[in-house]
């Protein structure tokens, strides 16, 4: 017979799993914008890139170093002279045609090159540092990016939303008024003309709900893409904006930072550079020196008149013979047209060209900080004057939807307070995410994100 109740409990504990692994998979991860940027670090797809890029950088450098390890070549032939060659010998004065050699043969090598001296080689073995240096340069600049635009797309989110936010506390504003001036029309004691401007103003309110819900979307979208994270995952950012806005505004710790341009990843790539060319400059030089190389040769061969007779060696008709040699091999490339001096020549000047960038970026990245600490600066000072244009646009817009109530104002005047306080909401936040933007950008060129 079967038991209900049994079958009741089993379904219970199946519904409870089920929805137990669906409140498993719809958690949602948490990230400060600090927390954003370390984990964009580990699982953007620019930084998986680079990450492969050391890498190979690595393969780069063994391959380098193993040009002067011991080289070891090993062949095999096999021939089966179906037709053998014959020639005309005079024997006692008649001609005599003779067959040379056995139909099959056999033979095997096992070589061994050596590498003793070549002066590029050394320089090779050098510049191993400077492969592996260009490839930590390279990633720990895309690792700067990526931080860069991650905290620029975690502000975006911030901004956008809290625009939505107060996009819909307006709607809820102007609704109500809505609604009290339809009641007042109702009964007489408005004209038309200030129902429609009202309900003009909360259309114009909703279409802008309508295209920052979609911006927010797409922001965080953006976000999601730039920290590596599937598109389809829910993410909450526990980072307010004014939160950040209060850091962006404590801009006197940053603002008297000492910049130091050589702490700069440009400069240092540019000195890696510098470091690679000077070893192009020595790879030229000695190529005036004798290149040596020294071999080992190991040689078997078996012939046979008969096939089984080559694996057969108790054969009466094998014939196998072992010989072995070593030998040393010296270039030295005495002359060559004066072709050597002017890749020399070509060398020094490529040297001097870099040594100029290398000044020249000094003071270009000295301009840059000046310029991102005076838009810094600027961007701080504007949010605070937007804040309180904000604050005084808010206090007119309310005074004047007081004075509309009671009749004192017009609709007109209290749609221009509404749009002009919309303006100054819109001139905040738009100053609080420059504000953001640019304290990164200052805090990029002092070398805050450097990985070191």
């Amino acid at each position: 017979m079967m038991n209900y109740k049994s079958i009741g409990l089993a379904l219970a504990s199946l519904v409870s799993v089920a929805v137990a692994g669906q409140e498993a998979t719809s958690e949602k991860r948490s990230f400060s914008r600090a927390e954003a940027e370390m984990y964009a670090l580990e699982n953007s797809y620019d930084m998986q890139r680079y990450s492969l890029e050391l890498d190979r950088a690595k393969a780069v450098i063994f391959e380098n170093v193993a040009t002067g390890l011991p080289q070891v070549t090993a062949s095999a032939s096999f021939t089966d002279n179906i037709q053998i060659q014959q020639q005309v010998i005079e024997f006692n004065g008649q001609p005599t045609l003779l067959a040379f050699g056995v139909r099959y043969g056999a033979m095997g090598t096992l070589q061994v090159d050596q590498l003793i001296f070549d002066g590029s080689y050394i320089v090779a073995l050098l510049a191993t540092e400077v492969v592996k240096e260009t490839a930590q340069n390279s990633y720990e600049k895309s690792a700067i990016d990526v931080r860069e635009q991650v905290a620029q797309a975690y502000h975006l989110v911030l901004t956008t939303e809290r625009s939505l936010q107060i996009i819909r506390d307006n709607l809820t504003f102007i609704r109500q008024s809505l609604f009290e001036t339809r009641e007042l029309f109702n009964t007489g004691m408005v004209e038309k003309q200030d129902v429609d401007q009202l309900d003009l103003l909360v259309t114009n309110l909703e279409s802008n709900e309508d295209y920052l819900e979609r911006q927010a979307e797409v922001a965080r979208t953006i976000l999601k893409l730039r920290m590596g994270i599937p598109v389809t995952e829910s993410v909450t950012l526990t980072d307010n904006i004014e939160t950040l806005v209060i850091s962006a505004e404590d801009a006197t710790e940053l603002l008297s930072t000492t910049f130091d341009p050589t702490t700069h990843i440009d400069y240092r790539t540019l000195e890696t550079g510098i470091h690679g060319q000077e070893l192009t400059l020595r790879n030229e030089q000695v190529q005036w020196l004798p290149k040596l190389n020294g071999y080992y040769s190991y040689n078997h061969g078996v012939q046979s008149s008969s096939f089984d007779g080559l694996t057969n060696f108790d054969s009466p008709n094998n014939f196998n013979f072992p010989y072995q040699s070593w030998g040393l091999s010296l270039r030295w490339s005495l002359f060559q047209g004066g072709r050597r001096v002017a890749r020399v020549q070509e060398a020094k000047v490529a040297l001097e060209q870099l040594e100029v960038q290398e000044a020249q970026l000094s003071d270009m990245l000295k301009l840059q900080y000046q310029t991102a600490k005076a838009e810094y600066a600027f961007a701080v000072n504007n949010f605070v004057a937007q804040r309180k244009n904000m604050e005084i646009a808010k206090d007119i817009r309310d005074r004047t939807a007081i004075k509309f109530r009671e009749g004192i104002s017009s609709s007109l005047e209290f749609t221009q307070a509404e749009n002009q306080y919309q303006d100054a909401l819109r001139s905040m936040i738009n100053a609080a995410q420059t504000a953001l933007d640019k304290r990164v950008a200052l805090e990029k060129v002092l070398g805050n994100f450097n990985l070191n």
